[in-house]
């Protein structure tokens, strides 16, 4: 079997609109920040702190710093807390998700996918649809549209069931 190397993480550009840009910081500051958000969600995860309301305040900034920090890191807890900061923006994330759904590297698209499920914006169910036809992938997807509780989603999920039964379709 060949080995597929896996593509670089490249992120979308954060949109020049962005309301929340006042609130950016220097790539250094917001490296500096997110150390001591991770370090304070280790030790005290159920106290507010002041780092972790700073960075929520990033709005979009924020978002684009944690996605890839979601979609690299090994760290239980600097993945959850990448979680906390890209849900915690809501519907403000979906636009950002969407396309890193569309980006050629597996780890982006699948957290990507799972936080749209989780933030439940029903704008996503339809850039979701297209991979359950992927097999590596099916059943994630199939994760995200049950979380988002989307009506418009369960006539393509039973038509890739029926496909998977018949025979038409590999088994995820």
């Amino acid at each position: 079997k060949e080995i597929k190397e896996k593509p670089p993480l490249v992120m979308p550009t954060p949109p020049k609109d962005d309301p929340d840009r006042v609130n950016a910081l220097s790539a250094e500051e917001m490296d500096k920040l997110w150390a001591e958000c991770v370090k304070e969600t280790a030790s005290r995860w159920n106290e507010s702190s002041k780092a972790r309301d700073s960075f929520k305040k990033l709005g979009i900034a924020g978002i684009y710093y944690a996605m890839p920090k979601l979609a690299t890191s090994s760290d239980r807890i600097e993945t959850s807390w990448a979680t906390s900061v890209i849900v915690g923006q809501g519907r403000k994330a979906v636009p950002l998700l969407m396309e890193c759904l569309k980006s050629g590297n597996d780890s982006l698209r699948n957290a990507a996918m799972g936080l749209l499920g989780e933030i439940g914006d029903h704008r996503a169910t339809e850039a979701i649809i297209p991979y359950l036809q992927n097999t590596e992938i099916v059943n994630l997807a199939y994760r995200a549209l049950g979380n988002l509780k989307d009506a418009a989603a369960v006539p393509a999920m039973v038509e890739t069931i029926r496909q998977r039964w018949q025979g038409r379709l590999p088994l995820g």
